[in-house]
């Protein structure tokens, strides 16, 4: 894995922004390949955090940032979308019904990043098992 690319997953999962790098960043919520976002936070109705994987082959580098995001945090990722164009639209889906699996997750446009509780195994960001 990159280096820049480690610095932002570590990051991500301690809710800090980081932007060493122009290719690769987060704002502490999502994670962006240049101007569009491949791992977008969210909210389940229990208060742990989950992320939407956006897994649109973009170019090699973006297609090799999301497989270090989906090695990495692989027990945070609830669901996977293809076909997004670049760009910020890929926030709003991964936040709305649209994308939500029946019975889990928020299905309110903007209802996650709050109360950041755990990431399905009972942990918050950062904390190793």
């Amino acid at each position: 894995m990159r280096k820049n690319t480690e610095q932002v997953i570590r990051a991500w999962e301690h809710d800090r922004p980081e932007r060493s790098s122009a290719s690769i960043w987060t704002d502490g919520h999502n994670i962006w390949s240049y101007q569009t976002p491949i791992a977008v936070e969210v909210l389940k109705e229990n208060g742990e955090i989950g992320l939407v994987m956006n897994v649109t082959r973009y170019s090699p580098t973006t297609s090799e940032q999301q497989s270090a995001i989906r090695a990495e945090l692989a027990s945070y990722i609830v669901r996977t979308v293809d076909g997004m164009p670049r760009g910020d639209t890929f926030i709003e889906v991964a936040r709305s019904g649209k994308c939500a699996p029946a019975g889990g997750w928020c299905g309110v446009p903007g209802c996650a990043c709050g109360g950041r509780e755990g990431n399905g195994n009972g942990q918050r960001k950062g904390e190793v098992s």
